[in-house]
């Protein structure tokens, strides 16, 4: 019986922080399996954050995250706002659970997370995440186009009307 292997995920590079080793593979197996570069870390600390550079996606276990790692994580994505965050828990109450969405998180999933679903999520997160870098070239683009005498912004043709 042959067995499809799904094609790959261009682009999406994932990062998994969690202090549980095999909780770290667990996870990364099957999203190499799908195509995804992954990258896994213990954070327990950690204090090169230049080693998330390039991340799209990171997966984070809240229940093995100490405060001094969620630190780390607030300054990722204050240098790198574009970073979807996927939080995984087994015991995150519900209060909190809001709270890290209100802050950014894209999502908080349950353990255990089946294997789809945790791919699916990635896809999602990383689909938000190309569109706000494409937004984001695009703006610093009109941005640049404007700096350097290109096209003219809406203050300026109005400018030229009065």
């Amino acid at each position: 019986m042959d067995t499809e292997v799904p094609p790959p995920n261009p682009s999406l590079t994932v990062a998994i922080a969690s202090r549980d080793r095999v909780y770290r593979d667990s996870l990364s197996l099957p999203l190499r399996r799908r195509g995804f570069e992954v990258r896994a870390f213990d954070l327990a600390g950690h204090g090169e954050i230049a080693d998330f550079d390039g991340i799209d996606v990171l997966i984070i276990d809240i229940d093995a995250v100490s405060p001094s790692d969620l630190d780390g994580i607030v300054r990722l994505q204050a240098r790198s706002p574009l970073v979807e965050v996927v939080a995984v828990t087994g015991s995150l109450p519900v209060e909190e659970a809001v709270e890290a969405l209100r802050s950014g998180v894209f999502t908080v999933l349950q353990h255990p997370v089946a294997d789809e679903l945790l791919v699916e999520t990635i896809i999602l997160a990383g689909r938000r995440h190309h569109r706000a870098s494409a937004r984001l070239e695009e703006l610093n683009g009109a941005r640049y186009t404007n700096e350097h005498g290109g096209r003219k912004s809406h203050q300026d043709r109005s400018e030229e009307v009065s």
